[in-house]
């Protein structure tokens, strides 16, 4: 069908696209750095967050990143404990994880691990339902005379 473009189904693949041992260097918990962070402002506003919760991005401090088992577990660190959320992602590369959104909507996003080389990791996460959508989170570690 012209103008129809369907994303490869990526359970048929069977290598992994990720290395176990560069997974585990990001393992940890991790402190933002709020001068080398992108603003949420303008991401907030553009996808209609409410205020409150606009206002709760600027509490978050860090990052806790685990393993267990196949899946890499990402929690978003907020000095107010009830606002902080965890995100799942299969090691694999390959799978999705259902999960609740980010921005507390209704619907679920979807998490993968995109990519991990070197320094640099590359989360996905997909919005289902209401503001449907997609982001890449980008993380790298940085050493700190950088």
């Amino acid at each position: 069908v012209p103008g129809l473009v369907q994303l490869a189904d990526v359970q048929h693949h069977s290598e992994p696209a990720v290395e176990l041992e560069a997974v585990q260097a990001f393992c940890g918990t991790w402190v933002k750095d709020q001068r080398r962070s992108d603003s949420m402002d303008g991401f907030c506003q553009l996808f209609g967050v409410p205020r409150w919760l606009r206002q709760a991005t600027r509490l978050m401090v860090g990052l806790e990143i685990t393993l267990r088992g196949d899946m890499l577990m990402v929690k978003q660190v907020c000095k107010l404990s009830w606002l902080s959320t965890t995100e799942t992602f299969p090691v694999d590369g390959l799978r999705t994880v259902p999960q609740r959104r980010r921005d507390m909507r209704s619907g679920k996003q979807l998490g993968q691990l995109v990519s991990v080389s070197g320094d640099v990791m590359q989360l996905r996460v997909v919005w289902q339902g209401s503001l449907s959508g997609q982001a890449t989170d980008t993380l790298r570690l940085v050493l700190p005379e950088e």
